[in-house]
């Protein structure tokens, strides 16, 4: 005799792709907040989140730490519902993660660090320009980067996926060896191209 679905079961089945993506999400509000702040111009966020985010080893951290919230989320899941295609939700559950990182890193990392890159002023005639090679760990480091140069007086900076920053700066206001010589480019030692 053929067990019938109890309503439970009916639900989860609805509502298994919106559990997913939200358990998905949620290990990446730092990420988000980061990334909102940063492109609010929100400088007390950004600056308490930048400290732990400038260490090389933050985003692998964060990609496991999602990955093991999604899993404790869905034992909890598991443990207080009825369930019998466990499979299909632990897969739209880890691949909502994927799908989250994966949209993190090459997509919203990238995009981000070429908006803050942008000079306020427009095009500006007459720069100098040299292109770095920064050892970053991943693409989320990218904006941190590309931060620092502004911060440090460069006119603009154009990003290029994995490490390549192209770096225009007026020369009268600061130097090629004053940028080579920033902290953040020695943290992860940066080698011009």
């Amino acid at each position: 005799m053929k067990k019938q679905p109890c309503s439970q079961e009916k639900n989860e089945i609805k509502n298994g792709l919106k559990n997913g993506i939200i358990s998905a999400i949620v290990p990446h509000i730092g990420c988000i907040a980061f990334i909102t702040l940063t492109l609010l111009g929100v400088s007390a966020g950004s600056v308490f989140l930048k400290k732990f985010i400038l260490a090389s080893w933050s985003f692998p951290v964060l990609f496991f730490l999602s990955f093991l919230l999604a899993s404790i989320s869905s034992l909890f899941y598991f443990k207080k519902n009825c369930c019998e295609n466990k499979t299909k939700y632990i897969s739209i559950l880890l691949g909502s993660v994927i799908m989250v990182n994966g949209l993190l890193f090459y997509v919203v990392f990238p995009w981000v660090a070429n908006i803050n890159g942008k000079s306020s002023g427009g095009i500006v005639a007459g720069l100098s320009e040299i292109k770095l090679k920064v050892n970053i760990p991943c693409t989320g480091h990218a904006s941190l980067i590309v931060d620092e140069l502004k911060f440090a007086g460069v006119t603009e900076v154009v990003y290029s996926d994995p490490d390549e920053f192209d770096v225009m700066y007026d020369s009268s206001k600061i130097t090629k060896d004053s940028i080579l010589n920033l902290a953040v480019l020695k943290d992860f030692k940066a080698v011009e191209i």
